[in-house]
């Protein structure tokens, strides 16, 4: 059995935000090379072969892996980034102005399209193919490859789904798996060769562990792709995010927490390309932490969605946690209803404020004002939407 890991590089001066003119000479960060020293540290065994793709930021995230394991052989292969901006090059262009560019790509689906002399989606596939036979005829592993994020993903969907001659329905579905299984910089994601046979997909990566310790995962799941690529057309995704490699985001815990906390219940919002403005006005009612994600920060760089909020959470001296996310543009959104958020306690003062600045740009559907019941009590609606219920409990007597 070989052991393939595929490894996104390290965050680039494109991820960051900055302009880019040639897709293959985009250096890393600082920040890059400290993703690339990491997970350099993260192997438990030498690999035999290291695989960069031509492009500057993977081979300069392969340089401490090459360093470390000097007796690995190293090879570059092409599996370089999918880039389909051919009319772009030589055009120096940020993430967000190269927008209306993807979206119109992907809105045409043609499986053909390669304007300015770039890679049509069909050529990725093809591409796809011979990396994979050419994996399978490695004689010894562990192999680490590393490579890009959108070229991990299309790695993944045609595993999954066995395509390998797309049509526009084919592209239009690994457009919606890809903006769902998003792939971090420094992301790790794992392929198993069995005695030169199909390569077998793993849910995670066990780079961390030896061969001795690294148990092949069993699946009862259907063996049949054409049963997974129905799931994928209907967009059933198992992995909504990649969690191969090092834990990093909002969702990670340090140990201690993973030891004090139980479960959690909190409201999760939606919104629709709004969420940082939201979660932004939220902090600034409530106070505490905010830690905001968009999907650019996940793999979808040059997605029309790359600046939409993939995850938020606030976290508040008071206990409060309000999490909240954008839809992606190919999902339709649905105003919130149906519900409140409801705020109570006996603090008057700190209640008071929070309506005062909840309702000030928002609706009050109820004055802030005693009830029947004895407390004070009103009811307003948020500029962004959402429903609040306040409720300020009297000292008895």
């Amino acid at each position: 059995m070989i052991r393939v890991w595929l490894i996104r590089h390290g965050e680039s001066e494109s991820n960051a935000g900055l302009p880019s003119r040639d897709p293959g000479s985009i250096p890393l960060t600082a920040r890059g090379h400290r993703q690339a020293e990491q997970i350099a540290r993260l192997f438990a065994e030498p690999p035999a072969l290291i695989v960069t793709s031509p492009y500057t930021r993977a081979r300069q995230t392969a340089q401490p892996a090459i360093s470390r394991f000097p007796a690995a052989a190293v090879q570059e292969w092409p599996v370089q980034e999918f880039t389909y901006l051919g009319d772009l090059h030589d055009r120096p262009t940020t993430a967000r102005e190269r927008e209306p560019w993807v979206r119109a790509y992907w809105d045409r689906a043609d499986p053909q399209q390669a304007s300015g002399g770039a890679e049509s989606f069909a050529g990725l596939l093809s591409r796809l193919g011979d990396f994979l036979s050419r994996l399978r005829a490695e004689q010894s592993g562990p192999v680490a490859v590393f490579t890009h994020g959108l070229f991990m993903r299309a790695v993944a969907w045609s595993l999954l789904t066995g395509v390998t001659s797309p049509d526009e329905a084919d592209m239009r579905r690994f457009r919606s798996f890809a903006s769902r299984y998003l792939v971090a910089n420094g992301s790790i994601v794992e392929l198993r060769y069995a005695d030169h046979g199909a390569p077998v997909l793993e849910g995670g990566s066990t780079i961390h562990l030896p061969a001795a310790l690294a148990q092949r995962a069993r699946s009862d799941t259907p063996k049949d792709p054409r049963d997974l690529r129905t799931a994928v057309g209907r967009r059933c995704y198992p992995l909504p995010r990649s969690r191969c490699g090092p834990a990093q985001g909002p969702l990670h815990r340090t140990p201690l927490q993973e030891e004090t906390m139980g479960s959690q219940l909190n409201p999760y919002l939606n919104f629709n390309g709004n969420a940082r403005q939201a979660l932004e006005f939220y902090a600034s009612v409530f106070g505490g932490n905010l830690s905001l994600n968009t999907f650019a920060e996940y793999g979808a760089t040059d997605s029309p969605d790359a600046d939409r909020i993939m995850h938020g959470m606030l976290e508040t001296d008071a206990g409060y946690t309000i999490m909240g996310a954008d839809v992606t543009s190919d999902m339709e959104y649905h105003p919130m209803a149906g519900f409140s958020v409801s705020l109570s306690g006996d603090d008057a003062d700190a209640l008071r404020g929070c309506w005062e600045k909840l309702s000030a740009s928002g609706t009050a559907t109820m004055p802030l004002q005693k009830q029947v019941w004895g407390d004070e009590f009103g009811m307003c609606v948020d500029e962004f939407g959402v429903s609040w219920l306040v409720n300020i409990s009297q000292p008895p007597g």
